[in-house]
């Protein structure tokens, strides 16, 4: 069982190896902001809304469902059929698609995140600068 301290460490952790702009919990998917705020305040199923966006139902359902990506195309239908924005849309999906390379990334560099600059000097994890190579080199 985990307690909060020990999750405020990770989450700690977790901020010191995030870039700026990576949300340490996953952002919304599109496809179920979409469900969760038009679609189910609306009353409209998935086969009308498809009619709607005048996409098929099946790709409807894999949007709602976080199996499918937002294109442009359909941040557009979406954006004219619910007077929102395409941008919201794709600014959703990019928010999406970043978080989840970031976790991939990180969990296949765990190895490297605690090795110094100049300790991957050698191995070739970082490539050596002239501007920078009297700080990387470490104490001779």
């Amino acid at each position: 069982m985990q307690t909060r301290s020990m999750q405020a460490q990770r989450e700690t952790h977790a901020r010191a190896y995030a870039p700026a702009g990576v949300p340490l919990r996953a952002p919304w998917h599109p496809g179920l902001f979409l469900r969760r705020y038009f679609l189910a305040p609306m009353g409209l199923s998935q086969t009308d809304a498809a009619r709607v966006l005048g996409v098929s139902r099946r790709r409807l359902h894999e949007i709602v469902q976080g199996h499918r990506s937002m294109t442009p195309d359909t941040a557009i239908r979406c954006a004219l059929a619910f007077g929102t924005d395409a941008a919201f849309w794709l600014a959703m999906q990019a928010a999406w698609d970043n978080f989840h390379a970031w976790k991939v990334l990180r969990q296949q560099s765990r190895l490297v995140a605690g090795v110094p600059a100049h300790q991957g000097l050698p191995m070739r994890w970082v490539a050596p600068s002239s501007r920078f190579s009297s700080r990387l080199s470490g104490p001779q």
